[in-house]
């Protein structure tokens, strides 16, 4: 599984291929522990809420696994690390599979959310881990699947008008750099 994480994180890419090769929308990778079918709801409108902005399609696994006899951590380290972003919905663990999820995903230097269910005890290394990496990603708790739809999409909006002031910027700079 290292190898497989290796060479996913490190795989090269180009901006052709970013800009023409991939679909018309952005895909968001839905992570978040699977054990003993927690989350099922949530993951489910999170990516409702995800598809309902008209830019974006999310991948989780409930809808989009194929049925087969495969190993599902290589399906979704795969998927991780070719999404556009990540959405983690955190409960009371960050599960290995979890964790390589999100890690494969900041590697690859895609913007990450991580949404808190408040309605759980996180264990130290979650908080640990949230704390640490608030530096890189998007984070907000929610206390309700309505409350993780709402921040779903208001992160969504924000990251993407960033986005666009950020490359709005970078060209009037250059261009004033000549």
């Amino acid at each position: 599984m290292a190898k497989l994480f290796s060479q996913l994180a490190s795989e090269p890419r180009s901006l052709t291929e970013e800009l023409f090769a991939r679909p018309a929308h952005l895909t968001l990778f839905v992570s978040s522990k699977m054990a003993g079918g927690v989350y099922v709801v949530e993951r489910e409108r999170c990516a409702y809420a995800v598809e309902g902005t008209g830019i974006a399609r999310a991948w989780y696994w409930e809808r989009d696994a194929n049925a087969g006899p495969y190993c599902s951590e290589i399906v979704c380290l795969g998927h991780a690390a070719t999404a556009d972003g990540l959405i983690l919905i955190l409960g009371d663990e960050l599960t290995p599979i979890t964790r390589q999820e999100y890690e494969v995903a900041r590697a690859r230097d895609v913007p990450t959310f991580i949404f808190t269910d408040e309605r759980t005890t996180q264990q130290d290394a979650v908080r640990a881990f949230v704390s640490a990496e608030r530096a890189h990603s998007v984070t907000k708790n929610f206390r309700n699947v309505s409350e993780l739809q709402t921040h779903v999409v208001d992160a969504l909006k924000y990251f993407a008008v960033q986005s666009w002031r950020r490359t709005a910027y970078a060209t009037w700079h250059e261009r004033q750099s000549r």
